[in-house]
């Protein structure tokens, strides 16, 4: 009885907090309306971070209305220019704060205004003349998703694939042939990217291919080449030769084709374990891991466990 007590204070207290933070929310989203009636800008992000102190990446894109990915690319550009930071990159659903330097003109700001209050002199700027200050001498703080694409590809020397894959990230490309990631793999050797290429198909047709030039090849096969091709066929080792590679290019893109072929000879349990370590490897450096995968030849469990894992793509 005791328990189930417990477990009801515990219920209420949870009910209680979610009931405020919905509260809150709706409140925000007033606030958001009413001074970005139409489209929503890094800027705006920034006040939001500044009001609340702190506010999660879910939270923050409900209340700006847009989706995570415009959300994201708006964090990475208030980033680069240090107006933002961020909890951790990793972090599934992170916390965006205002950078300290930010921090600390607003305390001063707010400082100065309670002593002009106190002492009946005229107030100075209130926040938001703060922060449009802070941006601005750079319209773009002022502009929408796609003009930051933009921006972020020439900031950083990212490729275009940047911006529709992020950095640290693990996809899985939900397709039967292969060749959509194929071309998010050649879009960013284009670019000028590291890329490594791990295929079930002998590589020595695509080495030829001008598209794939500068691209490294592992072939993906329990089978010992003699033409000079390098090739892995454990799950263990596979795991090794990818963190090595992570090892020696940190922002890079690797495109590892056979899953099917992993699951077929192993086990799933083992597989989802290499996805998890690959998942975790990939997010301790700047680079991406894309894996092909049909749908059909996994159950609806064994899917739904490779897609907690990583991002999906249709």
């Amino acid at each position: 009885m005791k328990r189930f007590e417990d477990g009801k204070k515990i219920w209420d207290a949870l009910s209680k907090r979610e009931a405020r933070r919905r509260q809150d929310i709706s409140m925000l989203e007033d606030f958001i309306r009413e001074i970005a009636p139409k489209r929503k800008t890094p800027m705006h992000l920034l006040k939001l971070a500044v009001y609340t102190g702190g506010i999660r990446a879910s939270d923050a894109a409900q209340i700006l209305g847009i989706k995570r990915r415009g959300l994201d690319l708006f964090v990475r550009y208030m980033s680069k220019k240090g107006l933002l930071e961020v909890e951790s990159l990793k972090h599934p659903n992170p916390t965006i704060k205002p950078a300290q330097s930010i921090a600390l003109k607003i305390r001063k700001a707010e400082k100065i205004k309670r002593l002009q209050k106190k002492e009946e002199k005229p107030q100075s700027d209130d926040i938001d003349d703060i922060i449009d200050d802070m941006t601005f001498d750079d319209p773009l703080c002022q502009k929408g998703e796609t003009e930051i694409e933009k921006q972020l590809a020439g900031l950083d020397g990212a490729p275009a694939c940047y911006s529709a894959l992020n950095p640290s990230s693990t996809y899985v490309i939900v397709e039967r042939s292969g060749k959509k990631s194929e071309k998010l793999l050649i879009s960013c050797i284009g670019k000028g990217m590291d890329a490594l290429y791990i295929t079930r198909s002998n590589p020595k047709t695509l080495k030829e291919d001008q598209r794939f030039k500068g691209c490294d090849f592992i072939w993906l096969t329990s089978v010992q080449s003699k033409d000079g091709v390098n090739s892995v066929g454990g799950v263990q080792d596979l795991s090794i030769l990818v963190g090595n590679r992570l090892e020696k290019y940190p922002k890079s893109i690797i495109l590892l084709d056979g899953l099917e072929y992993l699951i077929s000879n192993n086990n799933f349990p083992l597989v989802l374990k290499l996805i998890q370590q690959l998942r975790d490897k990939v997010s301790t450096t700047d680079s991406i891991l894309i894996m092909p995968l049909d749908p059909d030849t996994l159950d609806e469990r064994q899917m739904a466990l490779i897609c907690v894992e990583c991002e999906v793509l249709n």
